[in-house]
């Protein structure tokens, strides 16, 4: 196999004694005791970094988050990216410019976007929604629609739009799929 690197992790000051590989996730151990977590598709310290897979350089940093970023997605020309500060940010892929920004309430753990709308689960009972053609903003899920509901609702932490539908995963293990 020829040796054809994607990327390199510096940040051990001594010999790499172990690696476990998990899904998108690298853990590395070293002789200097310190373990470190990579989280090889998304930014670490808020960063969000776009590779050149054939050069397996780095080709651009897009900087603006504050806080470690939680999900990311694209089309031909954003990136769109949620963090736990509380934010999400448009990424134009052209320049690597914030062509805009929404703040929230709470840290945003899950994002999802299509071509007309941008869905963020932020630490509450709803799902935050952003039509992106018209500028509305509102909440969607049971949160929403129920005056008092009977039992309080457990917080949204994953969210995912897939054909026409919002599907929302809460911290109590429900699942709810909307037509929002």
């Amino acid at each position: 196999m020829q040796e054809c690197p994607l990327f390199t992790l510096d940040a051990h000051v001594a010999e790499v004694t172990a690696l476990h590989f998990r899904g998108d996730t690298l853990v590395s151990g070293s002789a200097d005791k310190t373990l470190r977590q990579w989280d090889l598709t998304k930014g670490r310290y808020g960063m969000v970094r776009l590779w050149d897979l054939r050069s397996g350089q780095v080709h651009r940093s897009l900087v603006g988050h504050t806080g470690p970023v939680t999900a990311l997605q694209f089309d031909d020309v954003h990136l769109v990216t949620s963090s736990l500060d509380r934010s999400i940010r448009i990424w134009d892929l052209r320049t690597g410019s914030i062509f805009d920004a929404y703040a929230y309430d709470n840290p945003v753990t899950s994002m999802a976007f299509d071509t007309r709308r941008i869905v963020a689960a932020a630490g509450e009972d709803v799902v935050k929604v952003y039509d992106k053609t018209d500028g509305r903003h509102w909440n969607c899920g049971p949160g929403a629609v129920e005056e008092e509901p009977a039992a309080p609702l457990s917080a949204i932490e994953k969210i995912q739009i897939k054909e026409g539908y919002l599907i929302e995963g809460r911290k109590d293990g429900v699942v709810g799929v909307w037509s929002c």
